[in-house]
């Protein structure tokens, strides 16, 4: 009997802490998902300085394409991100017309900042802490 009681508990145990896992796997792949969005921002803003050339991205629901002239350069489709219709323009000199972009990281609402990208927020190596 006590052995019963014992392996009701350790199922019990078992069962919530398998979806805690779960939720946590979910929230680390969302987060890998928008370390790979700024890193294609990044990349499309070098593309267009080395191409000298102006790079338009194009965010629809979970879909991206990164764009020179008609040209489809790179397509990305996310699963944990979804954005409003948005486009984002590098010129030829690889300057963002944009500091910022709306997008749904698992159906919570968020904003991607890309003023630390674009260089628009100073960064200072000597400020003081206190």
């Amino acid at each position: 009997m006590e052995l019963l009681i014992v392996m009701v508990i350790l199922s019990s145990l078992l069962a919530l802490s398998g979806s805690f896992s779960v939720d946590y796997v979910d929230k680390t792949r969302a987060q890998v998902e928008v370390i790979s969005a700024y890193g294609l921002i990044k990349e499309s803003g070098m593309l267009a300085f080395t191409s000298g050339k102006e790079v338009v991205m194009k965010f629809s629901g979970a879909d991206l394409k990164i764009m020179i002239g008609e040209d489809v350069r790179k397509r990305v489709n996310f699963e944990y991100l979804q954005f409003d219709l948005q486009t984002l323009i590098f010129n030829q000199n690889g300057m963002l017309d944009k500091h910022e972009i709306f997008v749904d990281v698992r159906d919570v609402p968020s904003t991607l900042d890309l003023r630390l990208l674009t260089g628009s927020i100073p960064v200072f190596a000597d400020q003081k802490r206190g």
